[in-house]
Formats: structure tokens, sequence, C-alpha cells
């Protein structure tokens, strides 16, 4: 075993904290960060209609209907991040402010697209898997959190969650949208990486200095991939500076990752598996989030099956007997890594606090 230098007390396996080129430097949760507000010329400050279904505006898995009753005209933005689309918008402030709320707000969007994208090689994301069987990387707050967040669903799931899939996914190419059938011998060879329990996770002690944390994976070829978590994750940041600049009610959505807050209900609709462009069911929310995982989002077909983005960890094999599934929980982060573990085994029995929307 061998001890970190900053903390002789803790002991990390045969990973120390890394010293060489892959390590990147910890950035401060956003709050602490300067100069990182998106200019507004960035996008075009206007709402894009998409197509119309029974006169609301639809996109993707979600359908955002404004309250019947009147709360003045909101604020709209969106944007093309994360791979998708983020949409946020908020009520009872002036254009001056709620510009502000809002960039606020796309501005921690991109902070966490930032730490934790597959697609930027200086992620500390990649960092971590660039450094695997080798060393641990010093991470964000942020990134901490994120990783503890998936770590925790992956316990409470029994596995059914699990980050460190990204060697299957690699094999069969949805990271890079590069598809293709992996042999028998590949899966055999790329299951024994994947297993969240042997993420390594070291933090200093306060008292030796200002809090500092470390994260790795023991084998060389693990790597973990937050595609079921980290929309949610920049959901709940994107409402917490919503929150932090004064807004009292406001909606974001980034794909299948939705959270509405503030003193009145947002309904929402979830999209037919089949049609993403109808919705096959309404409900309303409230303080509170909710995500869907679909077979339509990142998949492809061989004389037609179809095979999706969402594998199942145990067998290396994407899911097959689910099109969609959605659920409500109190962040956005857990909504979407439970409707991903919902999404591989519907019959598992989640948290009290998460609650199935739907199911296709």
């Amino acid at each position: 075993m061998r001890a970190c230098p900053e903390n002789p007390n803790s002991q990390v396996g045969l990973l120390p904290p890394c010293r060489s080129r892959c390590q990147r430097r910890p950035s401060a949760p956003l709050r602490h960060r300067t100069n990182t507000l998106i200019p507004v010329a960035a996008d075009s400050g206007s709402y894009k209609k998409y197509p119309i279904l029974a006169n609301l505006g639809f996109w993707l898995l979600f359908t955002v209907i404004l309250p019947t009753s009147s709360h003045g005209s909101p604020h709209v933005r969106m944007r093309p991040m994360l791979g998708t689309y983020v949409e946020i918008q908020v009520e009872g402030l002036d254009d001056a402010a709620a510009n502000d709320a809002i960039e606020a707000a796309f501005a921690a969007v991109d902070e966490v697209d930032r730490l934790l994208s597959s697609h930027r090689p200086d992620s500390e994301l990649n960092a971590i898997n660039a450094a695997a069987g080798r060393c641990m990387v010093s991470v964000s707050p942020w990134t901490r959190e994120c990783i503890e967040a998936a770590i925790q669903v992956g316990r409470q799931s029994g596995g059914e969650f699990d980050i460190t899939c990204r060697p299957l996914l690699d094999l069969w190419g949805f990271v890079r949208k590069e598809y293709r059938l992996p042999d028998k011998s590949e899966l055999r060879a790329a299951l024994p990486l994947v297993n969240f329990q042997d993420i390594l996770i070291l933090r200093n002690n306060p008292a030796h200095g200002r809090e500092r944390c470390w994260i790795g994976l023991p084998r060389i070829g693990m790597k973990l991939d937050v595609g079921g978590i980290g929309k949610g994750f920049a959901v709940d940041k994107a409402v917490e500076a919503l929150k932090e600049a004064g807004v009292a009610s406001g909606l974001v959505r980034a794909g299948g990752d939705l959270c509405g807050f503030g003193p009145h209900p947002w309904k929402v609709g979830i999209a037919n598996p089949s049609d993403p462009r109808r919705a096959v069911n309404t409900f309303e929310i409230m303080n509170e989030a909710v995500s869907t995982s679909g077979d339509y989002e990142n998949f492809f077909e061989i004389r037609g099956h179809r095979y999706t983005h969402i594998i199942n960890p145990r067998t290396g094999w994407p899911v097959a007997h689910v099109r969609s599934f959605s659920v409500h929980s109190p962040t956005c982060t857990q909504s979407d890594a439970w409707s991903t573990a919902l999404f591989v085994n519907p019959k598992l029995k989640p948290p009290g606090s998460i609650r199935v929307a739907d199911m296709r």
C-alpha cells in the first residue's frame, strides 16, 4: 500500500496521487470562479419553435407546457450543449436580471461539461481514464460530487447502474457513433473492467490545509462514463445557479432531463418511443425533476434488430426489452441515473423518493 504524501494517515492501494502530465489542475466550484460567463452573442437569444403538438411546442423527450394561469411572459433561451439542446426558462424577473440569471445557468452547464465530458481531451474525467492503473488524479468538488452520486446509485441499484461501463460502450461504438458488433471474446475481456466498486476516492484531512480529493481507477483499461448521470447533474447545477441569481420560478431541460421549480406546477409530456414527436403521457411536476431514458436516442440496427446505447453492465449487451423509462425524483441527478438503472432492470425497487412516471 502506498500512502498519500499530503495525508500520511491514508492509504491508496497501489495508486499514488498523479504527478505526471495526465494531472489536471483542480478547479473551484463555479461560484468561486471569474470570467466564466458565456457572452450573450453566443446564441440568438430567441426561442426556436419546434414541431407542433396540440398547439404546444414539442422537443425530443419532453413537451413543456406553461401553466394556464398568468405568470407573465417567461424568458426562454436554448443552446446546443452537452450533445443536445439545453433550454432554460425563468419567470418573474426583468429582462436584464433574467438574462444574467440565464447566463449564469448556462455557464454552470458549460463548467460541468468542461469537467466531465468524454469528448473534451482536457476534461477531468478523461484525465482519470488516462491515469487508470497508474495514479490518482486531483479533481474539483463538482467532479467528486457527480462521481460519488453515481457510486451511490450503483450501490442502491445492485450494480445495474455502473459508470465504469465505458469499455463496453467503446466496444459497441456508442461513444464515437462508430457502431459495430463486438465478438464474444472482446466482451469477455472487457467485462472484468466494469465494476463501480473499484473506483478509488481519497480526500485529504482539511486540518492539513484546504480540502482536496483524488480519484483513480486501479486497472489499466478501466474508464468512467457519466452519460447516464451527467446531464441530470448539469441540470441541477444550472438550477442552483438560477436560484442563487434570485430566480423564484424556472425550468431547466437538457435532452431527456428536466427540473422545474417555483410556486406553481409545470406540465410535461413523455415522448412516444415509436414517434418522439408525439406525447403518450402528460403529468405535472412541482419542485422536482423528471428524466427519461429511451432506446431512440443513440442506437443502430442490423438485420432489423435495434442495439441501444444503454448497456447491461453485467452482460455487456444493449438492453432490448424496454423502449423508454421515466422517473420523478427530488433532483435531476437522481432521476437521470435511476431512469437508466430502471431501464436496465425494471424490477428494481428504488428508494422511496424515486417514483416511476412512465414505462414503455
